[in-house]
C-alpha cells in the first residue's frame, strides 16, 4: 500500500471515530440468556449506561441553542501526525451551521492535502460550500438550497449517520462502567468483538485483512442534569500491508458548550452562489444522479451502454456550402467481476475494439488483434468506457441552472443549463471518432453558441436511462456553424454483455 493510500485510510479512519465520538448507545429492549452473577452485574451497569447515553441524546434534540466541537486526530507510534478533522456545529433557534476542516499530513509533518466543508440553514433555506469540489483555476462557490426544511438540512449534514455503525445494541459492548466524579458521571464502554467488526465492515474494512483492532473503547461524561457534555472515543490498531506494520492510534473527543444559551450560527465564507436549486427535492435528485454516475466511474458497478454521435458542418461561402455529416457509434460494457470491452464505428466505416479481464489488455484497430498485453489494472485507465458515461459537465461547477425536473410514472426528466465552453470542448473531443469529417478543430474561445439542450432520464428508481446533448455554434475563424448531437443509452445494469477477444 502506497503511502497516499496509508493517508486515505486514515482520513477513512478520522471521520469513523468522530462519528463514534458523537453516537449514543440504545438498547433494543430484547431479552438477554441466562447469565452468571457477574455477567448479570457488567450486564445491569451497561444496561444503565446505554440508558444515560439514550437520555442524554433525547436530551440534545431538544436544545434551542448550542456549540458542538469535535476533534480527531489519527498519529503513528512515534507522535507523527497523519491526518486531522475539526467540526464544529452551531444551533440558534431555527439556525444552524456547519463547517469541518479536514487535513492529512506525510511522514515530515508536511500537509499534504486539506478540504473545507462549511454548510448553514437559516430557517429558510441551505448554503453549501465545498472546497475540494473547486476545479483548478476555477472559482466555484456555494450551492443554494433557496427552500428546504430543517429535517431537510440535518439529512444532508448527517447523511452518513452513526446509526449504520450498529451501536445501538448492548450485544456490541463487552462491558461498561459509571464513576461519580465532582457532580458528574464518567460513562466509559469497550466494545465487543461484534461492535469492532460492525463499525470496520460498515466501512468496507473488514478486519482480519491487514487490519488488527488492539483497543476501542467509548467515553462520556454527564453532568447533573443529564447532558453528555463530553464524549470520546479511542482506538489503536495494527495496520499490515506485506512485510510492512503500522500501529495507529486516533483519537476523537466532542463537547457540547453554550448549551440553550442563545448562541449565534455561522455564515458560510463563500458568499456567491455558483449554482442554485428551488427545493432540496431539486437538488437532491440532481446529485445523486451525478453520484451514482461518479460510482459508475470508479468501477464499482456493472453496466452497458450504446453511444451516438452526430457532427453536421455546414461551411460558409466562399467554401463548400454542401453540410458534411459525420456520424460515429458506440459500445461500452464493464463488470467489475469480469473486465470491461469497448468499441466504436466511425462516419468512415473504421473500427476499434478492445477488451481488457484486468490481468491482460486487448484492441484491434481493423489490422488484427493486439495482444495480450499484461497491464496493471486501473479503472482510470479505462478512458474510453468511463469518459463516456460520465463527461466533464456532469459536475456541479459546470452547471449553470437546473431548467426543469419532470417526475412521471415512468422515470424522472432532467433539463440542464450547462456551461457553453464545456458543451463546445465536449464536442470538439469527440471529433477523432468522427474521422470521416475533414476539418479543422475549431477553438473554444471562437464558439458562439445558439442552441443547447442536456436532457437526463432516470429510472423511477433513480438510475439513469440516457443522456442527451444538443448543440448549435458558429466558429467565426473558420466561418461555418456546427450542430452536434449525442446519446448515451445505458442498456442493462444486470445482464451485462461483454465482448470477450479474441
Amino acid at each position: 500500500m502506497t503511502n497516499r493510500k496509508f493517508l486515505l485510510f486514515f482520513l477513512v479512519i478520522t471521520v469513523m471515530l468522530a462519528m463514534v465520538s458523537c453516537t449514543a448507545g440504545d438498547p433494543d429492549g430484547s431479552d438477554s440468556p441466562a447469565q452468571t452473577s457477574d455477567e448479570t452485574d457488567n450486564a445491569a451497569v451497561l444496561s444503565e449506561a446505554l440508558e444515560l447515553l439514550r437520555q442524554s441524546e433525547r436530551l440534545s434534540d431538544d436544545y434551542e441553542s448550542f456549540v458542538q466541537t469535535t476533534q480527531t486526530t489519527s498519529s503513528t507510534d512515534d507522535g507523527n501526525v497523519i491526518s486531522s478533522l475539526r467540526t464544529v456545529l452551531k444551533k440558534s433557534g431555527a439556525s444552524y451551521s456547519f463547517s469541518q476542516l479536514t487535513e492529512a499530513f506525510d511522514e515530515r509533518g508536511n500537509l499534504t492535502a486539506d478540504s473545507l466543508i462549511e454548510m448553514m440553514y437559516d430557517g429558510v433555506g441551505i448554503t453549501y460550500y465545498d472546497d475540494s469540489i473547486k476545479p483548478v483555476n476555477r472559482s466555484f462557490g456555494a450551492i443554494a438550497i433557496l427552500k428546504a426544511t430543517e429535517e431537510e438540512y440535518l439529512s444532508m449534514l448527517l447523511s452518513a449517520d452513526s446509526g449504520m455503525l450498529g451501536l445501538r445494541d448492548p450485544e456490541y459492548f463487552k462491558s461498561g462502567s459509571i464513576t461519580e466524579k465532582n457532580g458528574f458521571r464518567e460513562i466509559v464502554l469497550q466494545y465487543s468483538d461484534a461492535g469492532e467488526s460492525a463499525i470496520f465492515e460498515a466501512f468496507g474494512m473488514p478486519l482480519g485483512e491487514g487490519i488488527e483492532v488492539i483497543r476501542l473503547g467509548f467515553t462520556a461524561v454527564i453532568d447533573s442534569e443529564g447532558n453528555a457534555v463530553n464524549t470520546s472515543a479511542e482506538i489503536r490498531m495494527a495496520l499490515s500491508v506485506g512485510d510492512t506494520e503500522v500501529k495507529i492510534t486516533a483519537l476523537a473527543t466532542s463537547e457540547y458548550t453554550d448549551i440553550n444559551s442563545n448562541s449565534s450560527v455561522d455564515s458560510v465564507s463563500v458568499p456567491d452562489f455558483s449554482l442554485q436549486f428551488e427545493d432540496f427535492y431539486e437538488f437532491s435528485t440532481v446529485s445523486n444522479t451525478f453520484n451514482i454516475l461518479k460510482l459508475m466511474s470508479t468501477g464499482n458497478l456493472a453496466f452497458e451502454y450504446e453511444r451516438t454521435c452526430e457532427l453536421t458542418v455546414n461551411m460558409h461561402p466562399p467554401h463548400n456550402t454542401e453540410a458534411v455529416v459525420g456520424v460515429s457509434e458506440h459500445r461500452g460494457a464493464y463488470d467489475p467481476s469480469r473486465g470491461y470491452s469497448y468499441s466504436r464505428k466511425n462516419a468512415a466505416g473504421n473500427t476499434f475494439k478492445q477488451y481488457g479481464d484486468f490481468k491482460h489488455f486487448y484492441s484491434d484497430t481493423g489490422k488484427g488483434i493486439d495482444g495480450p498485453v499484461e497491464y496493471y489494472y486501473d479503472v482510470t485507465a479505462l478512458v474510453d468506457v468511463f469518459r463516456e458515461i460520465r463527461p466533464d459537465f456532469f459536475s456541479l461547477e459546470y452547471i449553470k441552472g437546473v431548467s426543469a425536473i419532470e417526475k412521471a410514472d415512468d422515470g424522472i426528466k432532467i433539463i440542464l443549463d450547462v456551461d457553453d465552453k464545456m458543451l463546445v470542448s465536449r464536442m470538439s473531443s469527440s471529433h477523432h471518432d468522427l474521422a470521416g469529417v475533414q476539418f479543422v478543430i475549431n477553438p473554444v474561445s471562437k464558439a458562439s453558441v445558439s442552441t443547447k439542450s442536456v436532457e437526463i432520464i432516470l429510472s423511477p428508481e433513480g438510475l439513469p436511462l440516457s443522456f442527451s446533448v444538443y448543440l448549435a455554434a458558429s466558429f467565426s475563424s473558420d466561418e461555418c456553424d456546427e450542430i452536434y448531437r449525442e446519446t448515451v443509452t445505458f442498456t442493462s445494469y444486470s445482464n451485462v454483455n461483454i465482448e470477450v477477444m479474441p
